[in-house]
């Protein structure tokens, strides 16, 4: 019997946890599913909860612990440390999948197995975006030509919750950089596409998830930090593109930053990183302005 594991990092949030659970209960796919969750170091009254959650749930559910909080990068080293089984997916607390995600993105490792590729796959999905307080959007993976462009346009959403593959080609990838509190998701989904990866849609096109987008506990300096660690790490990878598509690509990190440092009351940052913006590449800064009317 196929059997997949399903790996959700948890911190603080039981509430989040419930919503994520509940669409893996959902699913139209019923075959062998054992979800691991592994709580980073909450505090016992969120962790009491989440045991609640776990001994009420119908699902087959491995809990795991932290005893202090060591970040998402290490809580996702050990999911994947304890992975088993043909194939794995992951899912943050507060998301949740479609009630199709599963069976449709099988069907598409099923039908790139019988397409004989000869090499490693994840199937990815389109998906809905919603901010706090707003309208659901979809948002489409471009999967066509150069991924490792796409990832970096973000024309291809970097977010593991959109991923099914073989629980081999995840830890082939190797361990999420602990270096990375923010955009871990990003640097593994390079290891993956430079390793010879490639991702995949299935034949439906529609959205199979959503993700609940807040920019609440985002810090955008932090958030800049992992940007230029990132181009540093990647340095080969990227010096094989044009000076400008460098350029554009900090100028893209600047402009992502300034939006978080605006919503936390941070005028003067701001200010630095719309400048900074600016100056790598003025032409893209200006369009963009025009067509947002300033909105970051």
């Amino acid at each position: 019997m196929t059997t997949l594991s399903v790996l959700i990092p948890h911190y603080r949030d039981p509430e989040g946890l419930e919503l994520a659970l509940d669409s893996i209960e959902a699913q139209t796919w019923r075959g062998d599913t054992r979800v691991i969750v592994c709580d980073d170091g909450s505090e016992r009254e969120h962790f009491e909860r989440v045991e609640e959650l776990v001994d009420e749930s119908p699902l087959a559910i491995e809990l795991l612990r932290n005893p202090v909080n060591r970040g998402r990068p290490y809580t996702r080293n050990v999911l994947l440390d304890a992975a088993a089984g043909k194939y794995t997916a992951w899912l943050d607390a507060g998301d949740e999948w479609y009630p199709t995600k599963i069976e449709k993105q099988l069907d598409g490792l099923y039908r790139a197995r019988h397409l004989a590729f000869d090499r490693p796959v994840w199937a990815t999905c389109n998906f809905d975006w919603q901010w706090e307080g707003s309208r659901r959007r979809l948002r489409e993976q471009n999967v066509d030509g150069d991924q490792l462009n796409n990832l970096w346009l973000a024309k291809l959403g970097a977010y593991l919750w959109t991923t099914l593959g073989t629980t081999k080609s995840f830890k082939d990838v190797g361990y999420f950089d602990e270096n990375l509190p923010r955009l871990q998701d990003l640097d593994f989904f390079i290891r993956f596409v430079a390793q010879e990866g490639m991702l995949i849609l299935p034949l439906d096109h529609g959205p199979l998830c959503v993700y609940h987008k807040s920019d609440i506990g985002r810090q955008g300096g932090e958030v800049l930090a992992c940007f230029r660690y990132l181009f540093d790490k990647h340095a080969p990878l990227l010096m094989a593109r044009s000076r400008r598509f460098r350029r554009n690509r900090l100028h893209d990190a600047y402009l992502h930053a300034a939006r978080f440092t605006l919503n936390n009351g941070e005028y003067g940052r701001t200010l630095r990183f719309l400048a900074t913006a600016a100056g790598y590449s003025p032409y893209k800064f200006t369009k963009k302005m025009i067509q947002t009317r300033g909105r970051l």
